[in-house]
């Protein structure tokens, strides 16, 4: 995997790309590519608009974060699940999945990686919760999903907006906000 100390990830930098099918907007905010012409991992934030089915994704496990909205009902594989805000969600990619929306449109955060080759650990941290992460060279990033955060990294104080990301590879101190931690292995 690439090296990379710190790196900001600003949403409002980042291209909105519209679904073929009309229901969405993706902004992707860092993939890594792999064989094929596939990636190996990719993190995305997803704005719902309407109702539907997930896009399958065989050899790919996702974890999807409710980041906006009250609840997003799904049908995973015959079984209904309500995601709630800020509550991760891990299933494969090629279950089939259909969504409503039973409170307007909703954006989450997604997570995919390439089973087998990379893994993904997603961990919500929530408003006063101050925390660091480890030193041990891990591949991070930090999503800021709420009220701005505050982050200490190689001694400079950084603030995240809502939506901008922090791609680390070394110790970060978090101040308060909501932030998903998001650990590539």
């Amino acid at each position: 995997m690439e090296s990379v100390a710190v790196q900001i990830i600003r949403f409002a930098d980042i291209d909105p790309s519209p679904w073929r099918n009309g229901g969405g907007i993706t902004w992707e905010v860092a993939a890594q590519p792999g064989e094929g012409g596939h990636f190996d991992w990719r993190i995305s934030i997803a704005e719902v608009a309407r109702a539907g089915p997930f896009s399958a994704y065989p050899d790919v496990d996702r974890v999807i974060t409710l980041i906006t909205g009250a609840a997003m009902d799904l049908m995973v594989a015959g079984e209904p699940l309500r995601l709630v805000p800020l509550e991760p969600y891990a299933f494969a990619g090629e279950v089939e999945v259909d969504a409503t929306l039973p409170s307007g449109t909703t954006r989450d955060l997604n997570v995919m990686t390439r089973r087998g080759r990379v893994h993904a650990t997603v961990r919500v941290h929530r408003d006063g919760e101050a925390w660091t992460t480890a030193d041990d060279g891990v591949q991070r990033f930090l999503v800021c999903v709420g009220e701005p955060a505050d982050v200490t990294a190689a001694g400079e104080s950084v603030r995240l907006q809502r939506y901008d990301s922090l791609r680390v590879s070394q110790a970060v101190q978090m101040g308060a906000g909501d932030v998903v931690e998001i650990e590539i292995t």
